[in-house]
């Protein structure tokens, strides 16, 4: 049986390094990848990913970056991995500690043709959010309101990277069609929530009470 743990041992030292090039080079031309937040299908796409994220890491926590892996196996054609990641949160500064659990197909020339990343995503946004992952994250809401923004924000900072003008079309219809319909059912007071790796900042939770004006006042 082939050995491919050189393939993932090659991914995460290249991730340590912020080296998304590399990365890129571990997959498949037609692979697939899925996390709590990103579903992916080709090279393309999940070389646009790790490179978002690597560029935001340089940009605004490469003084806090660490990446650690281990429990690496990959015999034949399957292969796992369990790796930690801490970094800074761009859209609130707030410092995450990951831990992740990774398992993997490979094709026969040693590429990763599926990928899927697992980990606690309340876990991760108490710490990424704060209060609105205390009381959000365990939501359906506020994952899919997360998937949505960093699916968006993975558009905005590579806008090549996403299908052609065919499929993004297709998918701004879909993602119209899912804030239509979370404006109908979201609570009133929830507001803005985090956008994905390019992120802006998060907005209050709670509304503030709006102030009484002197105009109010006069016309009790």
């Amino acid at each position: 049986m082939a050995d491919n743990s050189e393939t993932i041992h090659r991914l995460y030292r290249a991730f340590a390094a912020l080296d998304a090039k590399t990365m890129a080079e571990c997959y498949a031309i037609d692979a697939r990848f899925t996390d709590e937040v990103f579903t992916l299908s080709g090279r393309r796409e999940i070389g646009g990913m790790w490179a978002m994220l690597c560029d935001v890491i340089k940009a605004k926590g490469a003084d806090v970056w660490s990446l650690k892996y281990g429990e690496v196996t990959g015999v034949g054609d399957k292969g796992s991995a369990h790796w930690e990641a801490r970094y800074r949160f761009s859209a609130t500064g707030r410092l995450v500690e990951n831990q992740i659990d990774a398992t993997m197909r490979f094709d026969a020339s040693g590429l990763i043709t599926e990928h899927v990343d697992h980990f606690d995503f309340w876990r991760w946004s108490r710490q990424a959010l704060g209060a609105p992952g205390v009381l959000l994250g365990w939501t359906s809401l506020l994952k899919g309101k997360v998937q949505a923004q960093a699916t968006d924000a993975l558009r905005a900072c590579r806008p090549q990277t996403l299908g052609g003008k065919a499929e993004r079309d297709q998918a701004d219809l879909q993602r119209e069609r899912g804030r239509q319909a979370e404006r109908r059912t979201r609570p009133r007071h929830l507001t803005a929530l985090p956008h994905g790796a390019c992120f802006q900042p998060v907005g209050e939770i709670w509304p503030r009470r709006r102030e009484r004006s002197s105009d109010d006042a006069s016309s009790r």
